[in-house]
């Protein structure tokens, strides 16, 4: 009789453990699935972050090649301007009309090379002592074109400090003028008065706004740098 009972009952029992083990396993089930969610949500994230990186270095990597492309073009440009004149304009100057008492020494230092007259500030050597040298702190000359020129501008070049002589540039041009001229014996007319920067690039362009045609400029030195016996022009 017990055992007929004890049966149904240990039969409902198992059901309801099985029933309690389903109801665990669902839950279980359901935290798996939701931890799985949010994995699959942090990898989404997580691959939109790589996408976003990847496309920044592929850009930066395309910045830095239109970096070095420009970078290349410039020095290229620059060797180009040097090697045609260090201005990259065409040097109309041909022939310097006018000479001036030459500054050769200093306490028996040589400084500028006597030899040279005003020709030499229309020659492209630049080495130390190559210039035309001008007693005192102003001077100038009359430079013949290559025919007749509008003038736009003019530049100036003096050496280097490291590569003077003295180890200074005070000699070097500091005001100075220009003048356009029809013939050498003609007054001329102002083109312009301009300052050379001793602390600046040693290649310096000045621009001159002309409409006129002239044959003949004529280069006057104001100042100095400060040399109270010479100044040096270079070119």
């Amino acid at each position: 009789m017990y055992v007929t009972y004890f049966i149904p009952i240990l039969g409902v029992t198992a059901i309801l453990y099985v029933y309690i083990q389903l109801l665990h396993n669902t839950g279980n089930i359901k935290k798996m699935h939701k931890g799985m969610d949010e994995i699959k949500l942090q990898l989404h994230e997580f691959g939109y972050k790589l996408k976003k990186m990847d496309n920044v270095l592929v850009n930066i990597k395309h910045e830095q090649e239109k970096l070095k492309t420009l970078m290349k073009n410039v020095i290229s440009q620059e060797i180009e301007k040097f090697s045609s004149d260090k201005t990259g304009k065409t040097d109309f100057a041909l022939e310097s009309t006018e000479n001036f008492e030459h500054a050769v020494t200093l306490f028996g230092m040589a400084l500028c090379d006597g030899k040279h007259g005003p020709r030499a500030m229309i020659q492209a050597d630049m080495s130390p002592g190559h210039c035309w040298a001008v007693k005192g702190t102003s001077g100038g000359a009359i430079i013949k074109l290559l025919g007749k020129v509008q003038i736009d501008a003019v530049s100036l070049e003096h050496i280097s400090k490291n590569l003077s002589p003295t180890g200074e540039v005070t000699s070097g041009p500091k005001n100075f003028s220009v003048w356009g001229l029809k013939h050498p014996k003609d007054r001329g007319q102002p083109l312009g008065e301009f300052s050379y920067d001793i602390k600046g690039p040693l290649v310096q362009t000045f621009a001159i706004p002309n409409s006129n045609f002239y044959e003949f400029v004529e280069f006057r030195v104001l100042t100095n740098h400060g040399n109270p016996d010479f100044t040096c022009i270079y070119r």
